[in-house]
């Protein structure tokens, strides 16, 4: 979230945290090998625990190394965190956030970016696209890929501009930022992370150098816009009335304002900028995403507009940070 602020030389916009965005709670799983205990209990037990509707993984016990009641920010309110949690738990808690703070910012015009984990993102965009229980099986999210959605004034997402749902997941009317066919080969990737247990290797950092982590925001944007680059595209966006909202998956804070607004999650794992996105086609693209604003609370982040409308929008992504050393952990 601090990075994009600052590339959008926003970094006054304040950052607001709630622990109703979060990740699930995974209960006994909570940092143990994910491929180790697919070994252990097989994939379609795995699955089901990670990625359906209502059936939580075991609990977790008063005694487990990461019990909310060791961290501080959770100690007075035990009574509220599960000893493990369904994608169901999540979205309870999640809509009353949605309810009482995202959609009152929504229905005002304003553009909102929430950032949070992976499960967290599926149980908003379960309820705002309509998924079936028997179908959210299926629906997975890259991390650090942003989602780009138009709303109607009744909060309900537009079509893409070409009527289909994204060819990444088959659920979508958001729009990937990053392409749909590199959100796909990242989803690809990840359930062999995961599942494929004939694979030691971590997939996710095979192959990356520093020099990439270090420079992967110039690949994206280009070079970092000046101060009278930034003048001239707030300039440029001004006169446009199209309020959208963005969410990123990626746990930690909440940001809501007057103006462009993000909203995320916190969590209990460390979170980083992920550079899976990166399109080298759609290189111009995403620089567009990141360095226009428009006044008065409408981030462009969803490409083509609608001359004279008034739409919200909403946008997710998902960003984790994984051990090096390791595959990953829950």
């Amino acid at each position: 979230m601090n990075h994009v602020l600052m590339e959008m030389g926003q970094e006054y916009i304040p950052v607001h945290k709630n622990w109703r965005l979060n990740e699930r709670n995974y209960g006994d799983l909570v940092g143990k090998h994910k491929k180790e205990i697919v070994k252990l209990h097989g994939v379609e037990q795995v699955k089901k625990w990670r990625r359906s509707y209502d059936e939580p993984p075991p609990p977790m016990q008063d005694a487990h190394d990461y019990h909310p009641a060791n961290d501080p920010r959770y100690r007075l309110m035990l009574d509220k965190i599960p000893k493990s949690e369904s994608l169901h738990c999540t979205m309870q808690r999640s809509s009353k956030y949605w309810d009482k703070v995202i959609a009152p910012q929504l229905h005002d015009g304003k553009t909102l970016l929430i950032v949070g984990h992976e499960n967290n993102l599926r149980s908003l965009i379960m309820r705002l696209e309509g998924i079936p229980k028997e179908d959210i099986i299926n629906l997975s999210l890259p991390r650090a890929v942003p989602l780009a959605y138009r709303l109607d004034e009744n909060l309900k997402p537009l079509d893409r501009p070409d009527g289909q749902l994204d060819e990444a997941t088959g659920f979508l009317r958001g729009e990937w930022l990053g392409g749909d066919e590199a959100v796909k080969e990242i989803l690809d990737r990840d359930h062999k992370q995961v599942y494929d247990t004939s694979i030691e290797q971590n997939l996710e950092i095979e192959g990356a150098t520093q020099d990439k982590w270090r420079t992967w925001m110039s690949i994206a944007v280009g070079d970092t816009p000046t101060v009278k680059d930034k003048t001239q595209a707030n300039a440029k966006t001004e006169n446009e009335n199209e309020p959208t909202i963005n969410a990123m998956s990626h746990p930690g804070t909440t940001q809501k304002q007057h103006g462009p607004g993000a909203i995320q999650g916190c969590s209990f794992n460390n979170v980083t900028g992920c550079p899976d996105f990166i399109d080298p086609t759609k290189k111009k693209h995403i620089q567009q995403q990141v360095g226009t604003t428009a006044k008065g609370g409408s981030t462009r982040v969803v490409n083509g507009s609608t001359s004279g409308k008034k739409l919200n929008g909403f946008s997710t992504a998902s960003s984790s940070a994984r051990k090096q050393q390791k595959v990953s952990a829950f």
